[in-house]
């Protein structure tokens, strides 16, 4: 697979191959940001009742629009593994997930966990991993989603940014 990168902190911008993805249909687009959010995945209903509320969710045509957007996705991305299906839900990969800026930043957060809560506190390595945890925080979560999935998220990650600053203060102190 080509180099992919999501940047969605600060700004929302996809990249394969060092060439911005060509979404053919707004649903593609919405359904990678969804499952960028719930990196644990959802179900098809609840992936339905978020992208599309408005419709009736629970017959055919509504399983097929599904269907279609997550193929269109898959094509996007140019491989049908960037999209898996475990026990009725379903998530980003774990390689698609770890080109995001969110997932680099969320595990730059669970390093600086692991060093200070370790038997024997390393706060060098905690402080250089919450460090690259603010510096990849390029402001607001999917600035240009406005829904209520995005504002849930986009409220998660500044938290975890505020948090990281204040723990990066209080080990500079």
């Amino acid at each position: 697979m080509a180099t992919l990168k999501i940047v969605t902190l600060g700004q929302t911008r996809v990249t394969l191959g060092g060439v911005e993805v060509v979404w053919h249909a707004a649903s593609a687009r919405d359904l990678l940001f969804y499952l960028l959010s719930f990196p644990d995945g959802r179900s098809q209903r609840d992936l339905a009742l978020a992208l599309w509320p408005d419709e009736d969710n629970e017959n055919a045509a509504s399983s097929n629009r599904f269907r279609v957007a997550l193929h269109r996705l898959r094509a996007a991305l140019g491989n049908t593994e960037t999209v898996v299906k475990e026990y009725e839900r379903y998530r980003l990969s774990h390689e698609v997930l770890a080109t995001s800026d969110v997932f680099a930043m969320q595990a730059a957060l669970h390093d600086a966990h692991l060093a200070f809560t370790a038997s024997h506190p390393d706060t060098q390595t905690s402080r250089a991993a919450l460090q690259r945890a603010v510096d990849l925080y390029g402001g607001e979560y999917l600035p240009d989603v406005r829904t209520d999935w995005a504002s849930a998220a986009r409220g998660e990650y500044k938290a975890s940014y505020v948090h990281a600053n204040l723990e990066l203060s209080r080990l500079h102190c």
